[in-house]
């Protein structure tokens, strides 16, 4: 598979507009100490990185098993509710609800998003202007 960068999208969390960490501008690692995380669990897509910036700060984050879903809208109700914090990508971001908080993380866990290819595969000239499209509007890299 041939791949080609797009863009970096940054993880930011997600917490209850309430949680006294939302009067932060952004929230630094090292405040998520005793912590719980609700979403899609320490397998997430960021659970190993968030997992790495956390030891650096030394500590583990705290995963809750009984609340995991992969859906952004359910994660965010999860977090709402009070049922633990959450990372979000902020390309997820089109729709927030008003009693969520969203804060950049420092540092932040990132997704690095790419276009992929089969290698051998024709590429129209309908798939490359697709493809100039996106990288003229999406956040460049």
């Amino acid at each position: 598979m041939a791949t080609e960068p797009l863009f970096d999208d940054p993880y930011l969390i997600a917490l209850p507009a309430w949680h006294p960490l939302a009067a932060n501008d952004t929230i630094a690692i090292a405040e998520l100490v005793g912590k719980t995380f609700v979403g899609p669990g320490p397998c997430a897509p960021w659970g190993p990185d968030l997992a790495r910036l956390c030891r650096k700060e030394g500590f583990a984050p705290r995963f809750e098993s009984r609340y995991r879903t992969v859906d952004f809208h359910s994660v965010q109700a999860l977090v709402a509710t009070g049922h633990g914090l959450s990372l979000l990508p902020r390309l997820s971001l089109g729709c927030v609800r008003g009693d969520v908080a969203i804060r950049p993380l420092e540092p932040a866990p990132v997704r690095h998003v790419k276009l992929a290819f089969p290698p051998t595969s024709y590429r129209s000239p309908a798939s490359e202007a697709l493809v100039d499209i996106l990288r003229q509007r999406l956040p460049s890299k």
